[in-house]
């Protein structure tokens, strides 16, 4: 924005030195808005590019560029949490070839990795590990990127599983509240659904009850 190009202007005014495009590239400061949006990385993760007849005769070195300016996009955004849960679900809908869904499950034990690490991050707090997402989205890309235009979309599984989460954790909670004081006083929520609430589960729907289908 323009105030922030006025100040970075000033910045560099009053450190008294030859304003020239070598020096504004080498500055640290006013590269605040320099990172892309969410949606430029999740296209560049699931869309590698064209390469041409020239490229392909270097396809090593080409493949290594394309890859530390993928990391750095990725790293520069920040955002891992969102990065991997768009990734997670936009990149079943690109037309990779994988007839036999080995493609498929390497990705979804890659982004098992991912949430494994990000519970360990939020746990100990050792922010420095994130440093590894990166290089998760890039095996993913490497695996099914397609040359053709992905169509993505906003993610929104992780928010519907959230809410319904917390619906049914209010829904036990209210269960365990009207049992009595003398019992619930001795159960937490996990052992009330492991030791209680499934097997009554299961004997309101055993499995010798088929299902009937009434014609009209």
């Amino acid at each position: 924005d323009i105030r922030s190009c006025l100040n970075t202007l000033q910045f560099l005014n009053k450190k008294r030195e030859a304003l020239n495009i070598s020096g504004f590239d080498s500055q640290v400061i006013g590269r605040k808005d320099m990172s892309k949006s969410i949606l430029d990385v999740w296209k560049q993760v699931l869309q590698k590019k064209k390469l041409k007849r020239a490229e392909m005769a270097d396809c090593n070195m080409s493949g290594d560029k394309d890859i530390g300016s993928l990391f750095s996009l990725i790293s520069n955004r920040g955002d891992y949490d969102v990065t991997m849960d768009g990734i997670h679900e936009n990149f079943l809908k690109l037309s990779y070839h994988d007839p036999m869904l080995h493609k498929t499950v390497k990705c979804l034990d890659v982004l098992g990795v991912s949430d494994y690490l990000t519970q360990y991050v939020y746990r100990t707090q050792h922010m420095s590990l994130q440093a590894y997402q990166p290089p998760i989205a890039i095996t993913i890309s490497r695996i099914v990127a397609q040359v053709e235009k992905p169509n993505i979309e906003w993610p929104k599984a992780l928010q519907r599983c959230r809410t319904m989460l917390l619906v049914k954790k209010d829904t036990l909670k209210t269960w365990q509240n009207r049992m009595s004081p003398l019992i619930s006083r001795h159960l937490s929520v996990e052992s009330f659904v492991g030791d209680i609430a499934s097997p009554f589960l299961h004997i309101l729907s055993p499995l010798n009850l088929r299902p009937m289908h009434l014609g009209f």
